[in-house]
């Protein structure tokens, strides 16, 4: 055994000058290159190029100093003076504002908002304190827009003070069957995620028969279900499941409907063939009535 292994490995004495050839090669492949570099001398930077590096190194510090000081801001931002009260779109991207902000703004205004001080923009969601102080000295707000005059008379004072007085806003009452997520957020106590919630919801069930269904709603507790049930109402039809000829995942898809509901579902129509009604239901007692009022209107026996 030992011998063929000392034949096997052996080699000839051309194969070992080829390989020492060969690792000699290697070695002055990489060992020349990094030779090289360490007997090689520094060579001086002219004069006239220090100033340059020096500047191009300050400014990249800065350029960099400047984005971390300001997460809002997108880019590099050349900073001038503006109105948050007219300025538009491209007047607040191009000021740094991120996109969300400069839309939480123009909403803001759109909805008859106004800044009557810098202070005021402070206020408006996606600007922070660090970015309210590097652009403090640029907010320009034209204050004869909003003191009062002492020319003026009394009359136009009062006719300034009626124009000032709320206007009482026409009470909002919407349909939760034919409503969208936008339409919902004008509701007081609805926001986005509230809105948004309840379309899921209502696409799920197929729409909504009556207000108290909101309580099934994830978050809507009984607290903001009374701030809400009075400016909302159910009309219109809902939609319902054909049990005859829809599937298992088509059933137990529905909130009111269960896995086990489903398979209890699709069983009754093999053994039957079809459903024709769905007292058997209430009749093996395998739902309590209140279950029974509460799934019959979303199921339907059409073929």
């Amino acid at each position: 055994m030992l011998r063929f292994l000392k034949e096997y490995f052996s080699l000839s004495n051309n194969e070992q000058r080829g390989i020492i050839g060969l690792l000699l090669i290697i070695l002055f492949v990489f060992g020349g290159s990094r030779a090289y570099f360490m007997w090689q001398l520094p060579r001086e930077i002219p004069q006239d190029n220090t100033a340059l590096i020096a500047l191009l190194e300050n400014k990249s510090t800065e350029d960099e100093l400047k984005w971390q000081d300001n997460p809002e801001v997108e880019e590099a931002t050349v900073f001038f003076n503006f109105d948050p009260n007219s300025a538009s779109k491209e007047d607040l991207l191009a000021f740094g504002l991120k996109e969300s902000a400069a839309a939480t703004l123009l909403n803001f205004r759109s909805k008859g908002g106004k800044f009557y001080k810098k202070e005021d923009l402070k206020k408006v969601y996606g600007i922070s304190e660090a970015f309210y102080e590097k652009v403090e000295d640029y907010i320009l707000i034209p204050q004869e827009t909003f003191k009062d005059d002492n020319a003026n008379s009394k009359t136009e004072k009062a006719a300034k003070f009626q124009e000032q007085i709320p206007v009482p806003i026409e009470k909002i009452y919407l349909n939760l069957n034919a409503v969208d997520s936008a339409s919902l957020t004008s509701i007081k106590g609805v926001g986005p995620a509230y809105a948004s919630r309840i379309i899921k919801y209502k696409k799920l069930l197929g729409g909504f028969r009556m207000n108290e269904q909101l309580l099934e709603v994830y978050g809507i507790t009984p607290e903001v279900y009374e701030g809400i049930k009075n400016q909302v109402f159910v009309a219109g039809p809902v939609t319902q499941i054909p049990v005859n000829t829809a599937t298992w995942y088509e059933l137990k898809n529905h909130p009111y409907i269960s896995s086990e509901m489903a398979n209890i579902l699709l069983n009754y129509k093999k053994a039957h063939g079809s459903i024709e009604n769905f007292h058997f239901l209430l009749e093996s007692k395998l739902v309590t009535e209140e279950e029974f009022n509460k799934i019959i209107p979303y199921l339907s026996i059409e073929k």
